[in-house]
């Protein structure tokens, strides 16, 4: 029996371009202006997820096989240097800038989102996003990569059972 191969090609997709500028368009005008929550946010998931998956699919038609490590340097080569200059930067500006109450917790949230945890430690520290009247950490909107990190790493877990199934199966 045949294995069968789901054709994906890498091209510039305006579509999806346009999603994520409809997305940031409304991040942007609710937080702004409204001074609520949108969307947005779940347009980026949305995206972030139909890329990865067909990102998945795509090496797994190409090399035969999925395995943990080329994928984890491939998501932190993409990921890490972007996010290790925000962090940085904010780190260093924030003991210039901010107030010493709220240093303490900048730090924490700081180490939360380089290990993709900040959308936990926001709930174990009871931070209220909504609350205008609680101060706000420079990194307290990590928690949208941070969940992005772990979905990355189900997602994994998920396809490599489904890949396994195929392979069993003959599929």
């Amino acid at each position: 029996m045949q294995t069968k191969t789901i054709n994906i090609e890498r091209k510039f997709r305006p579509e999806i371009e346009g999603l994520r500028v409809v997305a940031a368009l409304l991040v942007a005008i609710y937080h702004i202006w409204f001074g609520k929550v949108s969307g947005g946010v779940d347009v980026f998931f949305v995206v972030s997820g139909f890329l990865i998956t067909t990102s998945i699919i795509s090496k797994y038609n190409k090399e035969g096989s999925f395995k943990f490590l080329p994928y984890i340097k491939g998501l932190i080569k993409r990921l890490f240097p972007s996010v290790i200059t925000v962090l940085l930067t904010t780190v260093v500006l924030s003991f210039f800038l901010l107030p010493q109450s709220i240093l303490g917790k900048t730090i924490k949230e700081v180490i939360a989102s380089l290990f993709y945890y900040q959308n936990w430690q926001l709930a174990l520290s009871s931070t209220d996003y909504l609350n205008k009247d609680q101060m706000k950490t420079p990194v307290e909107h990590f928690w949208a990569m941070s969940i992005q990190g772990q979905f990355y790493i189900i997602w994994f877990l998920l396809f490599s059972l489904i890949f396994v199934i195929f392979k069993r199966n003959k599929i």
